[in-house]
């Protein structure tokens, strides 16, 4: 049972991620290069994190709801593809 439901978390987990790329290669969504003083976004463009050194900082409910706009993850069984 419990490995089910960790194949199901990790197919919602790349549908998340699948679309969040998409998003970030649109240029609908953005990650901004300085923390203490985030560019301008361009119209249209929303910033859902930062980027450091290689390391992504993610505004977790930003990125959830552009992700969510786009693709409805909902945790049940045909979402997930069990």
């Amino acid at each position: 049972m419990e490995t089910v439901k960790g194949m199901q978390q990790e197919r919602a987990a790349q549908v998340f991620i699948d679309t969040f790329a998409q998003l970030l290669a649109s240029g609908e969504l953005m990650l901004s290069k300085n923390m203490c003083e985030p560019e301008e976004p361009r119209p249209g463009t929303t910033i859902v994190g930062y980027l450091d050194e290689g390391f992504v900082y993610l505004l977790p409910d930003v990125a959830h709801r552009a992700v969510v706009q786009v693709q409805p993850i909902r945790f049940n069984t045909p979402a997930i593809g069990a």
